[in-house]
């Protein structure tokens, strides 16, 4: 089994990590992090990088295990989302193709952060054909460094830790401002679709 902290879309080389293992385990008993992927994701837009990030209460000052997290719905941070993605992969080979599955997580609401993570995991191992088991870890695991991938792929490395071996595929807006890599795994299967496996296996 291999452990990460649950993240919102996670970048394409955690995916890529992932499907070699046939369990993955969510950890839920450690302290939320700042600046991680845990309640953000990544795609490249017309005029570059666009974070999308989950508002969460308690904003910076929050200090509690990732299993309590709570989303701030205020903020109606879906409709927000959702419009990006909309606006941002309308042209993409296939986002139609997904879009009425994926919608419906969008209009759902979701109080802990770290569910929401999870069902967007668990679709997307399910639309990529790759069967993998996530538990959900409350307690505190024994880890080892080679099973142990929490907070490896962060904001502030995330270009560098590309795994794909340069492996360029078609983004919407690359004649525009250049291929960017390790986005998130919505960028890969939007503009791939069922050829976004195959890639990840390279």
């Amino acid at each position: 089994m291999v452990y990460i902290e649950p993240q919102y879309f996670p970048p394409i080389s955690v995916i890529q990590a992932l499907i070699k293992y046939d369990e993955v385990g969510i950890v839920l008993n450690e302290k939320y992090r700042k600046m991680s992927f845990r309640n953000r994701c990544m795609v490249p837009g017309a005029n570059g990088i666009i974070n999308l990030t989950i508002p969460i209460i308690g904003g910076r000052e929050v200090n509690q295990m990732m299993g309590e997290v709570q989303i701030d719905n205020t903020q109606h941070w879906q409709v927000q989302h959702w419009r990006t993605l909309t606006s941002t992969y309308a042209r993409s080979p296939w986002f139609e193709y997904y879009e009425p599955q994926l919608k419906m997580f969008y209009t759902q609401k979701y109080t802990l952060l770290y569910q929401w993570n999870l069902d967007l995991l668990q679709w997307l191992f399910k639309v990529l054909h790759v069967e993998i088991e996530i538990h959900c870890i409350e307690s505190n695991p024994l880890l080892v460094e080679q099973t142990d991938f929490r907070d490896l792929v962060l904001p502030k490395n995330y270009a560098i830790m590309n795994k794909i071996n340069n492996k360029f595929y078609q983004q919407v807006f690359a004649e525009k401002i250049g291929f960017k890599p390790n986005m998130s795994c919505v960028d890969l299967l939007f503009c791939e679709g069922t050829n976004a496996l195959s890639i990840l296996t390279i």
